[in-house]
């Protein structure tokens, strides 16, 4: 993630967001997207209510099933907050997400499917995310999970790679806000961000939902947004790569790919995952310009 997209919203900021929902234009919301064309050539956010009430994982999944089944095993997290970046036992990190400290750890992209395989017998894909060309072409489901405290947020960005993301919601509240890819934000948008700046400037451009336990919040590439838990959450993150965005999402891995070897590698030493996912991405690539030679 760039500095810029690193920019950090004051915490005051997102202590006003029940009361700007007002403010805000509404997510459209389905509750039956199977019968929904929205999927199929995404414009812009969408809220699927109740999408996965039928996973095992809304029952199982607990903060306490989890201390108690991997509460072992070590984790990277706040892996998007430069140095404050740590390295800790799952139980550590859940015990002070538990007690509702304002600076508990945020656990960010943790690629369960590497360390735990079989938590991905207590998900379903949904039917209109199975045609996935990143997951048919590296051989893994790009899905991750994120474990964070009431304070737990993510400033505005963009994500680096094109790609939608489907954002399940297993536990706890979150609060989401977005800005339309069209539009020009500044960086000095962002740090001195006001709702009524925005909403004046950008002619109300601003959206905003909030997602529960049981939801999936689908996000079309491109799209800024900003993310803020209001409890201890728990959200299972993952990206969706329809063949109309192949070409747009490889360039990005190959780019990135290139980014951090020109940090001599830093990313990848404190991320094994990401830097195996990455290996993949390059050893794929090299069978397929071998084939075509």
């Amino acid at each position: 993630m760039s500095e810029f997209k690193k920019k950090i919203l004051s915490d005051s900021l997102f202590d006003l967001i029940p009361a700007w929902s007002s403010e805000f234009a509404p997510v459209k919301t389905v509750f039956s997207a199977v019968e929904s064309n929205d999927l199929e050539n995404p414009r812009e956010p969408l809220l699927l209510k109740g999408a996965i009430n039928h996973w095992p994982a809304i029952k199982k999944w607990t903060f306490e099933y989890f201390l108690e089944k991997y509460g072992t095993l070590e984790v990277v997290a706040n892996l998007y907050s430069g140095k404050n970046r740590i390295k800790i036992k799952l139980n550590k990190l859940l015990d002070q997400i538990l007690s509702n400290s304002d600076n508990a750890p945020y656990l960010q992209e943790w690629w369960y499917e590497l360390d735990y395989p079989e938590l991905l017998d207590d998900i379903i894909i949904p039917q209109y995310f199975l045609d996935d060309f990143s997951s048919k072409f590296l051989d893994f489901k790009n899905s991750h999970l994120w474990i964070g405290g009431k304070s737990s947020s993510t400033p505005f960005h963009q994500d680096e790679t094109a790609g939608h993301v489907w954002s399940a919601q297993i536990c706890g509240i979150k609060h989401w806000i977005f800005i339309n890819p069209d539009i020009r934000v500044l960086d000095s948008d962002l740090i001195d961000f006001s709702v009524k700046k925005f909403n004046h400037k950008f002619n109300g451009a601003i959206k905003y939902t909030e997602v529960l336990p049981g939801d999936i919040l689908f996000l079309p590439s491109n799209w800024w947004h900003s993310v803020h838990s209001s409890e201890p959450t728990i959200t299972l993150r993952n990206v969706y790569v329809p063949q109309s965005l192949a070409k747009q999402y490889f360039q990005g891995l190959f780019k990135l790919s290139l980014t951090l070897a020109l940090k001599r590698d830093s990313e990848l030493q404190i991320n094994p995952h990401l830097r195996y996912q990455l290996e993949t991405f390059c050893e794929k690539l090299d069978l397929i310009l071998r084939k075509s030679n």
